[in-house]
């Protein structure tokens, strides 16, 4: 199969969308507060707080992956 001259293949596309995500620093930021909220639900009391550790910690991540995605639509032109 023959490539066309300025087509992108589905592993490039993947590869670019992957590489937003893995080079965010918000991203980045999310994915240690996880290892830590890891770290302290294995070692720490289990109580209300800890629910709290964990809501708080997939918000922030959700919060990183709008923030990765709306760059993306700004960049690309779309809204």
């Amino acid at each position: 199969m023959k490539k066309c001259r300025g087509t992108v293949g589905p592993y490039e596309v993947i590869g670019a969308i992957v590489r937003r995500f893995l080079f965010s620093s918000s991203v980045i930021s999310a994915i240690f507060g996880g290892w830590s909220t890891l770290q302290t639900t294995r070692r720490g009391p289990r109580d209300w707080r800890l629910a709290l550790l964990w809501l708080s910690w997939a918000i922030s991540l959700a919060i990183a992956i709008g923030t990765v995605v709306d760059e993306a639509r700004e960049r690309d032109g779309r809204n």
